[in-house]
């Protein structure tokens, strides 16, 4: 019999709120916001969880007091399991989701979930307690699997007032409520018990990106949902998500940034935590993998010696290399052994309009393609450079510059720009690290997948009429911009850094974006995904677009110049 999708049998509740306007203590943030907003969104998304709505719950910023909310989930999930239990798929998960703040009241500690209608004067009265609403989930969602996602944010009397972490006790106070003593053996997947995954062991009360967008620890939870895991199978237990947000705060450098913990408190049929639940975006199926063409086992010794990382392109100055554990990603364990993923492929590149020969082959690239070019003295041979008009390309210092002289466009049969592409597999990551400070009208430099001059998707740092990233497409010759760089669209992400990290994936006719503020050295943000069918012949491109246009235009018509730090491509 085929196991019903999870997207069917799970339950999300979202709790929280984003100001409290009888609690002047506690700050308020549009971060909360964005991230129950950010959640909602990845859970109901068909391309990622695929929740039914029927199955949500959305309590964020509820004017509900802290009673009729409790009454409201236990409604909610008695209403919800008698349905799907009609339809012969009866529930199996239930995800607690709460961001903002959390606090302490009485001798004992009590610890109580924040709520929009908490009040300072009777905070015990008007907060959500953890132990009451523990005794409703316990008693109406007894059969299935509690997951508990507290992003909780402590203010900063709660450090005062305690001798440990506020943050530390709350994990504790939650666990205590939701303990099972006994514990059992795990001969089978677990049905029912209870995980918490919290923020914890920080030192600092906010625990706001530096951008103050979102919370550090939802950020990296969002992250790891929509980026997944290339090493784990087709769905990520929570263990897995830990360790995936850990990665993701080890980017936020020189703050004290939470670190996710994981504790089971109910274990009596065995540890929730391993169960796989959420949906890897990065999974590649077994017969991908069997598919992809190796070479014979071989050893491998590395020395890479530390290099002082620089803050300029000023010749005098060195750029440090990546972490070579990074390149590693062509390395696969086959048969207890590693082995290396040859590297050679047929063909000299796709460039439909540019009167280089295509690739002869019939398959589409495997992840024989996947590498990782750190651009130390010359790019890599498996590039092809298609420079157009006066374009130059050379690697200075660590980077490989880029130059592209006014006119140069990547828009609506107007594809001139320069490129350096290769072959694209079907499922792969691309990274890369650009510095480039766009002023006018347009000036962008990326990312870009390109099929031919009507069919190319672009992620970019850019100008418009503003500093921004963008993720546009052109399919069959029309345009669509997703994010615009310009303030009159719907969309746009707006940043003034130079220093920017971006991330395109591909899974199938699937792609995702992410960009980092790589100068704030902030987690990754999402930044949209589309669905575009592509043909065998498909690259992945370095590309520099300049030209000017507009009120906004370079009155110069100066070249422009983006220097990209690396490029590691993983499938």
């Amino acid at each position: 019999m085929t196991e019903p999708s999870l997207s069917l049998t799970t339950l999300l509740v979202i709790l929280g709120a984003s100001q409290w306007p009888a609690y002047p203590e506690f700050a308020s943030s549009q971060a909360f916001a964005n991230a129950a907003t950010s959640l909602r969104a990845y859970f109901l998304d068909p391309h990622c969880f695929g929740l039914s709505e029927m199955n949500l719950l959305d309590l964020f910023d509820s004017p509900m007091s802290a009673d009729e909310q409790d009454e409201r989930i236990g409604r909610f999930l008695s209403e919800r399991q008698n349905a799907l239990r009609v339809t012969g798929i009866p529930a199996r998960d239930l995800i607690i989701f709460f961001v903002g703040h959390g606090y302490f009241v009485g001798r004992d500690s009590d610890f109580y979930l924040a709520i929009r209608r908490t009040r300072a004067e009777n905070a015990r009265a008007s907060g959500l307690a953890m132990e009451a609403l523990a005794d409703t989930i316990v008693e109406q969602a007894r059969r299935l699997r509690r997951y508990f996602l507290l992003d909780c944010c402590f203010a900063g009397s709660a450090f005062r007032a305690f001798q440990t972490n506020p943050a530390q006790l709350a994990v504790w106070k939650t666990f205590d409520v939701f303990e099972v003593k006994q514990k059992g053996i795990q001969s089978r997947v677990p049905d029912k018990g209870t995980a918490l995954l919290c923020s914890s062991d920080h030192k600092n009360p906010s625990l706001l990106l530096p951008d103050q967008s979102n919370t550090m620890f939802s950020s990296a939870l969002i992250a790891a949902l929509q980026m997944g895991d290339l090493h784990q199978t087709e769905r990520l237990s929570l263990r897995n998500l830990k360790e995936l947000m850990a990665n993701q705060l080890d980017d936020i450098r020189n703050r004290e940034a939470p670190r996710p913990v994981l504790h089971s408190p109910d274990q009596s049929v065995g540890d929730i935590a391993d169960v796989p639940l959420f949906p890897n975006p990065a999974y590649i199926s077994g017969d991908e993998t069997r598919n992809a063409v190796s070479a014979p086992p071989l050893s491998l010794t590395v020395e890479h010696p530390a290099k002082p990382k620089v803050e300029d392109r000023s010749p005098r100055r060195v750029i440090s290399r990546r972490n070579m554990l990074i390149g590693m990603a062509g390395l696969v364990a086959v048969s207890g052994g590693i082995t290396w993923f040859s590297l050679s492929r047929e063909g000299n590149g796709s460039h439909l309009n540019s009167g280089v020969t295509p690739s002869t082959s019939s398959q589409a690239p495997t992840c024989s393609q996947a590498f990782p070019d750190d651009f130390t003295s010359s790019y890599d041979k498996r590039w092809q450079w298609m420079p157009e008009g006066n374009a130059t390309i050379q690697v200075i210092d660590g980077a490989l510059a880029i130059t592209t002289p006014a006119g140069h466009d990547l828009y609506m049969g107007k594809t001139n720009a320069p490129k350096l592409l290769q072959p694209l597999p079907e499922k792969m990551m691309v990274e890369t690290s650009l510095k480039f400070a766009p002023k006018h009208t347009y000036q962008g430099a990326g990312l870009l997948i390109w099929q031919d001059g009507k069919n190319f998707i672009r992620l970019e740092r850019g100008y418009g009429d503003v500093g921004a990233i963008i993720f546009e497409q052109e399919i069959n010759g029309v345009h669509q911009k997703i994010i615009s760089p310009f303030s009159q669209d719907a969309k746009q992400i707006t940043t003034t850094t130079d220093r920017v990290k971006l991330r395109l994936q591909r899974d199938g006719n699937r792609v995702n974006a992410w960009w980092q503020d790589a100068a704030a050295k902030t987690s990754w943000q999402v930044v949209g995904s589309t669905t575009s069918t592509f043909s065998m012949n498909t690259q992945i491109c370095l590309a520099v677009v300049n030209q000017p246009q507009g009120t906004g235009a370079d009155p110069a018509r100066a070249a422009v110049t983006a220097y990209f730090d690396y490029v590691h491509v993983t499938c």
